[in-house]
């Protein structure tokens, strides 16, 4: 069962025990005593419920699984020798009904081990009484040469019939569980319905009888929310105490944090106090050393004439004189 329900049903229960301690008080409100009267009913249901629910499934569990065991002890011998008979006989399609391994068998559900078992027992019992128009001519025909007899086949009815009680006991608990607990959710479902209107109601209660509405509140506190509206205990009358001053801390001055340093760039040249600034260097490339454009070529001077810049100096000077 859920924990959740668990908690539900003791509080109705809780509820009850407030409400029938105080019958006489509240006993003159017929709607409320009408829906009290449904609140039981429910809760007596629901008890009746809880009990199938808290049954233990274990002791049928194990009944089943130890009949399960001693059928698969029977059964497989039965099985092994219908395989060789089938082998010899040529029957194919009995050949394919059968299953040699015992894990095979274990695997199997508790529905498939049943129908197995049933057309296992149905196979030997036909083969071992025959009837006379279907009797096969032949001393290998005969399935009781090959050690199967009529008490195996007892022994394993009586072990099939075993399984199929302990099984069909088995399901039909697991299915009156669930259908008690689906059945027990409903009946708290309504109770819970019901206790909104009985919260509403208990107001009345409230100033003319605070011994009963304290102790039906206090029934109720553990309960859900929702389900308990607008509904509070009456504390009793206290006296105020003034709350005490906290300690203020002081407040601690905020400190500029420091600047860090800036580091120069690359290529800048530190000056030192009063310094000048240092001046560009002049480009050392001359007008001489320009370029001229490719393609043109260099004027030279006529044969017999020399360049002003390199004439010898008497002639520059005569020149001024023949001026003067």
């Amino acid at each position: 069962m859920i924990k959740k329900q668990k908690k539900q049903l003791a509080i109705q229960n809780a509820v009850m025990a407030v409400m029938e301690k105080n019958r006489s008080t509240w006993q003159s409100v017929a709607e409320l005593s009408h829906k009290y009267d449904r609140y039981i009913r429910n809760l007596k249901k629901t008890e009746d419920y809880f009990i199938i629910l808290q049954a233990d499934l274990k002791p049928l569990k194990l009944k089943r699984k130890s009949a399960r065991n001693i059928l698969i002890d029977r059964l497989f011998p039965v099985t092994s020798v219908l395989a060789v008979f089938a082998n010899d006989t040529g029957d194919r399609m009995l050949a394919k009904t059968l299953i040699n391994k015992v894990t095979e068998l274990e695997k199997m559900n508790s529905n498939a081990l049943s129908k197995y078992g049933i057309r296992i027992l149905k196979s030997t019992g036909r083969l071992l009484n025959p009837q006379p128009e279907r009797v096969r001519k032949g001393p290998k025909q005969m399935i009781s040469g090959y050690g199967i007899t009529g008490q195996h086949l007892e022994s394993l009815k009586d072990a099939l019939d075993n399984f199929i009680r302990a099984d069909v006991d088995l399901k039909e608990t697991r299915l009156i569980k669930k259908k008690s607990k689906a059945r027990l959710k409903k009946r708290i479902r309504y109770n819970k319905a019901l206790l909104v209107s009985i919260d509403r109601m208990i107001h009345l209660f409230r100033d003319s009888h605070k011994a009963f509405y304290n102790a039906y509140i206090k029934s109720r506190i553990p309960g859900e929310a929702d389900a308990v509206t607008s509904i509070k205990q009456v504390p009793p009358v206290q006296e105020a105490v003034a709350p005490k001053k906290e300690a203020v801390a002081p407040k601690k001055e905020a400190v500029a944090p420091k600047k860090e340093a800036v580091a120069p760039k690359k290529g800048a040249v530190a000056l030192k106090k009063g310094g000048v600034k240092p001046r560009k260097a002049p480009s050392t490339a001359s007008s001489s050393t320009t370029k001229r454009p490719v393609g043109r070529p260099r004027k030279t001077p006529a044969s017999g004439t020399l360049p002003a810049a390199i004439k010898p100096a008497a002639s520059r000077g005569k020149g001024k004189a023949q001026k003067k």
